[in-house]
């Protein structure tokens, strides 16, 4: 599992704004979007999956539409992020193709 401070420069790697929301967790927006949020220092958090198409349910999303990332590893966490940042981008209206 990685630490909060590992998924932490893995999140600030990508055009993500970060802002602390408490005094030990912290929350990213993309595009005025709030894509993870409660980023804890137990690790534990979780990256909006209300707009992914799973047809393979290879992410649990919570009934808020919130998928928890407290055990994934950083290949996982990655391909996670990247896939929220597609999906932003084209409901946002940024993509053409």
């Amino acid at each position: 599992m990685l630490s909060r401070e590992q998924k932490r420069k893995i999140l600030n790697s990508y055009s993500l704004f970060e802002y602390k929301i408490s005094y030990d967790r912290y929350n990213y927006k993309y595009k005025n979007k709030v894509i993870a949020r409660e980023f804890s220092h137990t690790g534990n958090g979780y990256i909006c999956g209300k707009e992914l198409n799973d047809p393979l349910k290879k992410y649990e999303i919570d009934n808020r539409g919130w998928i928890n990332i407290k055990d994934m590893n950083e290949e996982e966490l990655r391909t996670l992020i990247e896939l929220v940042i597609d999906i932003f981008g084209v409901t946002l209206g940024e993509r053409t193709n």
